[in-house]
């Protein structure tokens, strides 16, 4: 795989057009496929945007890249570097909402395990026969198995997750805000809208995500669109994915070492990153935030996972 050090200084390069860009994220994916020995899947597409220089930096790549599977039913987990990346919208997106401001320098100190798809109804459904929970979401028809789980709340999310720390003895929890937008960057040059730049017609799009336009009112079983360059699926679209982090009204309070915000109000609402099926694209970027009550269980809002890792002495 590529060190840290040659991947930022690929992503800081001028990406002329949507084409280099899936070259660049191809390099990437071939990279580490050939560390983690898996099936190269890299996508291939043509277009033209414009793409700019500016990316993260990575500051460690201890496992990066690395495959992790605790158990049969359990996700895959792929390690993400620690790194810093400009959290919150770019100023030149035109459906950038106060919410998504000011944009913050972050830093997250050490690596971290990210659950490659949101979690399915097939491993939420091993955590309902092997009793940790009690909660069987319905599937509003569509099917179940490796489609996204809706229908699920933000503490059913942690149930979930403490099933999963309980059962491999490791720390498993929801990402935080800044976390979850970290990884959908995926070290790509952050000097647009999107990993591949700006998109205004949202041409490109619809090669990553689920949305509106194209999803046909239902989610999709994960994995059928690309994957970033660190390897995830579904990051944008499909369905939206809780975050541990209470809910701000903009970005100004978000903690700089990219944990998550918390709050002491009883009933505070919790973030979800992504948009989804139902939501149009204006909606579906990496920068764009929503929140529903920690209770409420909605068809278009189900989440991914986080495994956290030593950091490196």
């Amino acid at each position: 795989m590529r060190t840290p050090t040659a991947t930022s200084d690929r992503a800081s390069a001028v990406l002329g057009s949507y084409a280099e860009y899936l070259d660049w994220l191809e390099s990437l994916l071939n990279g580490a496929t050939q560390a983690a020995g898996l099936r190269d899947e890299g996508p291939v597409d043509e277009g033209a945007v414009e793409q700019g220089t500016s990316g993260p930096v990575f500051l460690s790549g201890r496992g990066v890249g690395e495959r992790l599977r605790s158990f049969d039913t359990a996700p895959d987990m792929v390690v993400l570097p620690a790194g810093s990346f400009e959290m919150g919208a770019h100023p030149a997106d035109p459906d950038a909402q106060p919410v998504e401001r000011p944009r913050r320098r972050i830093t997250l100190p050490g690596p971290l395990a990210v659950s490659v798809t949101p979690i399915t109804f097939d491993q939420w459904d091993a955590c309902l026969t092997d009793d940790g929970t009690r909660h069987c979401p319905p599937d509003a028809t569509w099917g179940r198995g490796k489609r996204p789980v809706v229908n699920v709340s933000w503490h059913d999310a942690e149930e979930y997750v403490g099933w999963l720390s309980r059962k491999t003895g490791e720390r498993y929890r929801l990402l935080s805000e800044a976390e979850w937008e970290y990884a959908c960057w995926a070290g790509a040059p952050q000097t647009d809208r999107y990993p591949w730049g700006a998109d205004l017609g949202c041409r490109q799009l619809r090669h990553h995500a689920w949305h509106s336009g194209l999803a046909d009112l239902r989610t999709h079983p994960v994995g059928l669109l690309h994957p970033n360059a660190w390897g995830l699926l579904d990051m944008l679209g499909n369905v939206g994915e809780w975050v541990a982090d209470a809910y701000h009204r903009d970005l100004h309070v978000a903690p700089s070492d990219g944990t998550a915000l918390q709050s002491i109000a009883r009933g505070a609402s919790c973030v979800f990153k992504g948009g989804s099926w139902l939501d149009s694209p204006r909606a579906v970027r990496p920068s764009a935030r929503d929140h529903f009550n920690p209770d409420h269980r909605s068809y278009k809002v189900g989440f991914r996972v986080a495994m956290e890792l030593p950091q490196q002495p």
